[in-house]
This record gives C-alpha cells, structure tokens and sequence, in this order.
C-alpha cells in the first residue's frame, strides 16, 4: 500500500487560448490530481482513490498517473457516469472558470469505495482511520 493516498476529483481542463479565439489546449487537473503528481515527483510512495469515467479523459488520466509512478489500483472506472471537467477563459479578471462535473463519475465516490481501500482516510480538514484499519488491527473499537 502506498505510503500516501489521495481522494478526490480528478479532471479535464479545456482551457482558452488567447491569441487564437475559439482554441482550447487540452490538460488534466483537479487539486488531488494534482498533488498527487507534485508528490510522486519528489519521490513519495503516492496511490489515488476516485473514480473516472469509461471515456478517453479517463483513460488519459490514468495512463497519465501511471507514468508518474501513482499506483492506480484504487482508482474505479465508472461505466454510467463520464468524467468530470472544465474550461478555463481568459476575463478582464483573469481566469474564468465554467465547470462540467454535475453528475461525473468521481462525484458518485460513496463512502463504502474508500472504507474498503485505506486504512486512513484524509479529506480536507481531517484524518480518519477506518473500520477496515481498526479491523486489520484487531481493534475492537471501529472508529468515529
């Protein structure tokens, strides 16, 4: 098992090119994604716990985390849901962000497809250990 796993949401980016209007280059992020990537480069054992669509953005995600030395085991292919996504314009403000992530596949990651997966469970905010670590233990006491 990896030393560190993230949970979270993963996605395209579809973002503007200025000096040509109506051109988008194409990229993936998410902020887990994202750290994720950052925490395999220097040189963290790092695994990924999201689901991504049946679709050519999950596909290029997961050779993407791959290549990166991310372990993917824990990462679900979901068959009824795509991958979650945005475009990024360029405003008078600076970046404008329209998402597409309503119903994606990581939006449908339910508490029981990380409990069974890690024996610590971070989100933003908080650590848990899980009912799967307290089992692994022999803990009698399942956590809170």
């Amino acid at each position: 098992m990896p030393d560190i796993l993230s949970l979270g949401e993963p996605m395209w980016e579809m973002s503007a090119i200025p000096s040509e209007p109506g051109k988008y280059t194409l990229g993936y992020g998410g902020d887990t994604a994202n750290f994720c990537v950052a925490a395999a480069r220097q040189g963290a054992s790092v695994g990924y716990i999201t689901r991504v669509g049946n679709d050519r953005f999950g596909d290029e995600m997961r050779a993407m985390w791959k290549r990166e030395g991310i372990d993917c085991s824990q990462v679900i292919v979901d068959e009824q849901a795509a991958t979650g996504g945005y475009f990024v314009h360029h405003g008078p403000d600076g970046h404008e962000f329209s998402y597409a992530r309503a119903g994606s596949a990581a939006s449908r990651l339910s508490p029981d497809d990380v409990l069974r997966r890690a024996s610590l469970a971070a989100t933003p905010g908080r650590a848990t250990r899980t009912r799967t670590a307290a089992a692994r233990s022999g803990s009698s006491r399942a956590p809170s």
